[in-house]
């Protein structure tokens, strides 16, 4: 079985030049991960992938001591969007593993931000 979901979270001390347009507009609030990147193939969408793959990224972050999480997804829900143009997952996805709208940042795209307890010990 091959990969068909990607789903990135990166420490911004990892990969410090990862400064979207959301810290650009709201210096000084850099988060201490950031999910660049989520995407599933076309062929595998609405299988729940997408949906376990943001769980997994926000288990490994709490395993590795928690903290506050961004991304950029996009509003899906009451329009068509194209499929190949979607590297983020949904609002709606983020929003359903407790992350909150914090300022739209274009005609669909938001920036969403959570914090995430880290896991306990044992």
């Amino acid at each position: 079985m091959g990969h068909h979901a990607t789903a990135e979270g990166f420490s911004h001390h990892q990969v410090p030049w990862i400064d979207t347009r959301a810290t650009k507009v709201e210096p000084g609030t850099l988060p201490d991960w950031r999910i660049p990147c989520f995407y599933t193939d076309t062929r595998h969408r609405r299988e729940g992938i997408a949906r376990a793959g943001l769980a997994g990224a926000l288990d490994l972050i709490a395993a590795d001591g928690g903290g506050v999480v961004e991304s950029t997804p996009e509003i899906v829900g009451g329009r068509a969007a194209h499929g190949r143009f979607l590297f983020q997952a949904s609002v709606e996805l983020f929003e359903e593993h407790g992350f909150e709208r914090i300022r739209q940042l274009g005609k669909w795209a938001w920036l969403v931000r959570r914090t995430v307890p880290a896991a306990a010990k044992g």
